[in-house]
This record gives structure tokens, C-alpha cells and sequence, in this order.
């Protein structure tokens, strides 16, 4: 199994076992070779349990053999602030509706509308996008689906709500998955990051590549999704909206400064969080995402030429 910790997109199996079909696990060789993939999904919790910085406590983190200890606690630190550490991969999570291929919405009217500049102005191309968004943000804003569970829910109000009573100035919730509204940029406004003596020359390349019909289909998509703030990532809390909601809103009623402490996206990070997950409004919390130590980030493959600093849309900023 793999080593948790190494890198945080190893796998145990490359299905997730507890939502997946026989089938998938067979194509996936899940039981094949290497043992059950229960047993090797065990020891690779054993062995994140080993390796990781984390208190040992009696309890399940989702997986099946309860002696593993959970990753959920509640730590005081003196009159400053309460921490709450929550695993959001394992224990609660229901499988996400929007995972399977996170672009694969926008394809068909990116394919048919190549001129980008259609995407912002009333007319067909954009009534079209606008569509594709409404469906994906209503699979994305479904109740049914959970990231932490209704449990873990009711122990950050209980949580909050007291050490805000007990008058510490801040609440603190560790998540490994990023609460963020992820909205990639605009491939087609991007060179208004990069420096002066360069935009004029990444503008010109970019609008070549973007009218390209097959070469050109991935970064229209990802205008289309930059153009009606459709998150891109739902393996985190973008893909839970509902329950972010619900989150949001214990923020705002029962924490002094409430603060999202995450991770995975190998990037350093940086959000306002506003009430209800809207992208402006009353301010309730700040989300800090911590880079990967040995995971690459997006840096490195293809935002060099556009500084240090990106805008990641609304209350998001990108910091290399």
C-alpha cells in the first residue's frame, strides 16, 4: 500500500472502495495481485497513522478496522482559540455527484461555440453556458450528498458556539479538502497577468489557441466555467455546496473569527469565505490552503509566465 503522506494523490486502489461497483473494482484490479483492497486500504490508514503528526485516539477514520484512530478531535489552545480536525475523505463522505469528469459539462457547447468572446454578451452561445451551469450548481448544491456527515455538522456548532461563549477570539476548523469556491481563471484574460512586456504576445497566442476547434476545446471549456463562476474542483467542498452552506452559516453565527485551515491542492491558497458560499456578501470566514511539500502545483506546469500571484476569481487568490 501506499504510504499516506509521501504524496497525497498515491492510491490505495484506484477506485474508491466503498462506493464503487464490483465491476469498477475489477477493471481497477482492486482484488488482484496485492491482496483485498479493504486490507491494503487499512494499511495505508496504519501507515498514514505512523508517519503523519497526528494524535492516536481510540475510534474509526471510516475505514474497517476500528483499531486505526480517528482523525476527528477537538483541541483548546489556552484562552486564543479551538481547533476541530475533521477527516473529509473517508468517514462521512457520501460519494460526490460531479467527480466523474469535472469538465466534461461545458464540452459540447464549447465545441460548438469557438469564439469566446460570444460567452459574455446576451445571445445564444451564452444562454447556453449559463444552462450547463445552472445543472452542474444544482448537482453540486444537492442535500443529499455530505462531505462530513450531520454528526460532524452538529460537533463544530456545539464546538463554535462554546468556545465563542467562553469568549476565545478564535475558531478554528483543520480540513484536508479546500471550502474555497474554486473558480480556475480565464484562459482568455489571462494575460492580463503577466508582465506588461509580455501580454500583448501571450493575448495573441491565447486567442489562436482558443479558436482552435480540437486543440482549443479545453481552454474554451474552462472560459465557460470561469465566465459563470462554476467551481472546477468538487473533490472538495465545492462538490458538498449544500453542506458548506449549512458550515458557513455556524461560522457566521457562532464563532468571534472563524478560520478554514486545508490543504491538497499542492498550492499555497487564500479565500474570503462569504455567507451561503456566495462569491460576495457578509464575510464569515477565511479559508488557507498549504502547498504540497513534495507534489507539484500548478506552478510548475503552466503558470510560470504569469508571476508570482493569479486570481483565482471571486474572494480567491492563487500565490505561488
Amino acid at each position: 500500500p501506499s504510504q499516506a503522506g509521501a504524496n497525497n494523490h498515491q492510491e490505495t486502489c484506484p477506485v474508491v472502495w466503498w462506493s464503487a461497483t464490483v465491476e469498477q473494482m475489477d477493471d481497477a484490479q482492486c482484488e488482484f495481485d496485492e491482496g483485498s483492497v479493504v486490507d491494503r486500504f487499512n494499511a495505508a490508514a496504519r501507515a498514514y497513522m505512523d508517519w503523519m503528526p497526528v494524535r492516536s485516539c481510540p475510534g474509526s477514520m471510516g475505514v474497517v478496522n476500528s483499531e486505526i484512530g480517528s482523525l476527528t478531535r477537538v483541541m483548546q489552545w489556552g484562552n486564543l482559540a479551538t481547533f476541530i480536525a475533521f477527516d473529509t475523505r473517508v468517514s462521512q463522505r457520501s460519494k460526490e455527484p460531479t467527480l466523474s469528469n469535472v469538465f466534461e459539462e461545458f464540452a459540447e457547447v464549447a465545441a460548438r461555440y469557438r469564439n469566446v468572446s460570444e460567452y459574455t454578451i446576451p445571445g445564444p452561445a451564452r444562454d447556453d453556458i449559463e444552462q450547463v451551469a445552472a445543472n452542474v450548481k444544482a448537482k453540486m448544491n444537492d442535500p443529499r450528498y455530505t462531505m462530513i456527515g450531520e454528526e460532524m455538522v452538529e460537533l463544530v456548532r456545539e464546538t463554535f458556539a462554546a468556545s465563542k461563549q467562553s469568549g476565545k477570539p478564535w475558531q478554528m476548523m483543520l480540513s484536508p479538502t479546500l471550502m474555497g469556491p474554486n473558480i480556475n481563471p480565464n484562459p482568455a484574460t489571462m494575460s492580463e497577468f503577466a508582465p506588461p512586456e509580455d501580454q500583448a504576445d501571450i493575448q495573441s497566442a491565447m486567442d489562436t489557441l482558443l479558436s482552435v476547434p480540437v486543440a482549443g476545446l479545453f481552454l474554451r471549456i474552462a472560459a465557460a466555467m470561469a465566465i459563470t463562476l462554476t467551481p472546477w474542483n468538487r473533490d472538495d467542498f465545492n462538490g458538498f455546496a449544500s453542506e458548506r452552506s449549512r458550515i458557513l452559516d455556524i461560522f457566521r453565527r457562532d464563532a468571534n473569527n472563524a478560520l478554514v485551515l486545508s490543504g491538497d491542492l499542492h498550492d499555497s491558497w487564500l479565500w474570503q469565505l462569504y455567507e451561503g458560499g456566495n462569491h460576495t456578501g457578509t464575510p464569515v470566514a477565511v479559508n488557507l490552503g498549504g502547498p504540497g511539500v513534495t507534489a507539484p502545483g500548478f506552478g510548475r506546469s503552466f503558470l510560470s509566465a504569469f508571476g508570482r500571484i493569479v486570481d483565482d476569481g471571486p474572494g480567491g487568490v492563487l500565490v505561488e
